[in-house]
C-alpha cells in the first residue's frame, strides 16, 4: 500500500531574515575616533552615554534604520574594565535594537628590536576583527 505524504508534515525551514540594512562597527576604531574627536575639539562625547544617540546620527545620515548592528572589538583581561560602561551601554541599547557584540580575544605578534639589542618585543593586535568584518559582509552579500 502506498502512503500519500502530501498532508505529512515536513520540517520546513523557517525563511532566512532579510536584512537590507546593516552597520558592523569596529569597535576600537570607534572608540579611537571618538577620543580623537574630544581630543582635537577640547569636546568630551562619552560613547558610553552617547552610543544610540551615534547610531541615530548614523541612521540619519543613511537615510535609513538597521536592521542589525554588529560591534567587532576585541579585549583582553586589561582592556576590558576600562571598556564595562560602553558594554553596558550597548546592552541596554539591545532593548530597542538588534545588537549583536562579538567580542575577541587580542593575538600577540613578536618582532626582534631593530636597535641591535635582539631582544624580542611582543604587542597586541587586533588580527581576528578585520577578518571577522571581511567575513561578516560577505555572509551578508550572499545570505541576506
Amino acid at each position: 500500500m502506498r502512503r500519500d505524504r502530501s498532508s505529512s508534515p515536513i520540517p520546513q525551514k523557517a525563511p532566512p531574515t532579510v536584512l537590507k540594512n546593516v552597520l558592523i562597527i569596529d569597535g576600537a576604531y570607534l572608540q579611537i575616533g571618538i577620543n580623537k574627536l574630544n581630543m582635537d575639539n577640547n569636546y568630551f562625547m562619552p560613547l558610553e552615554k552617547n552610543f544610540l544617540v551615534l547610531i541615530n546620527f548614523l541612521e540619519t545620515i543613511a537615510k535609513t534604520k538597521f536592521d542589525q548592528i554588529r560591534f567587532v572589538t576585541a579585549e583582553d583581561a586589561e582592556t576590558r574594565p576600562k571598556n564595562l560602561k560602553l558594554y553596558e551601554a550597548i546592552k541596554q541599547a539591545r532593548s530597542e535594537r538588534t545588537i549583536i557584540v562579538d567580542e575577541r580575544d587580542f593575538k600577540y605578534k613578536t618582532q626582534q628590536c631593530k636597535c641591535g639589542c635582539k631582544q624580542d618585543v611582543k604587542w597586541k593586535v587586533q588580527a581576528e576583527v578585520d577578518v571577522a568584518i571581511a567575513v561578516y559582509l560577505i555572509d551578508y552579500a550572499l545570505y541576506s
